[in-house]
């Protein structure tokens, strides 16, 4: 049986899902989250990764994104694996640009954090994810357009530090 899922952050990118996370991916299709808002709002590492993107409820709002069709539940169990304890799953509504209104799984943190920026390697991975799937180009603008921080490893460090955690 599949699982649906919906992604706003570095899992929209296909070589992130599929080959870093290593899940079984059916297929991708861009959607909207529907009453939640998106941020660099959950605080990570300092000087590696000092924020990642995470989305909470508010009225009105639309967050842009990837509603992955998973090949099934263990997709979902290695999911739970790789996301932070500070994530939770929930269900909500997505509209899907092909599969319409549906329930999907979402990870967003208990309590987003204000003010908190990211690197710049995760937010353009972010930008990335975005632009691979057509996602609207004010949406991918306010994206890029986001404050990084000054304070991070380079590049090949945290390639290494990657691989190392896989």
């Amino acid at each position: 049986m599949t699982t649906l899922y919906f992604a706003y952050g570095a899992n929209m990118a296909r070589h992130v899902i599929a080959e870093r996370r290593g899940l079984a991916v059916v297929s991708g299709e861009r959607a909207r989250l529907l009453d939640h808002r998106f941020s660099f709002g959950l605080r990570g590492f300092r000087f590696v990764e000092p924020a990642f993107a995470t989305v909470a409820p508010s009225a009105g709002d639309i967050v842009h994104g990837v509603l992955w069709t998973l090949a099934g539940d263990e997709d979902l169990a290695q999911l739970d694996r790789n996301e932070s304890a500070a994530y939770q799953r929930v269900e909500a509504w997505v509209e899907g640009e092909h599969l319409g209104a549906v329930r999907a799984h979402v990870y967003r943190t208990h309590a987003a954090e204000e003010g908190l920026v990211p690197s710049r390697r995760y937010r353009d991975l972010v930008v990335r994810g975005a632009r691979e799937h057509a996602l609207p180009a004010d949406w991918i603008a306010g994206i890029a357009g986001h404050p990084v921080s000054a304070l991070s490893l380079p590049r090949p460090i945290l390639s290494l530090l990657d691989r190392l955690r896989r």
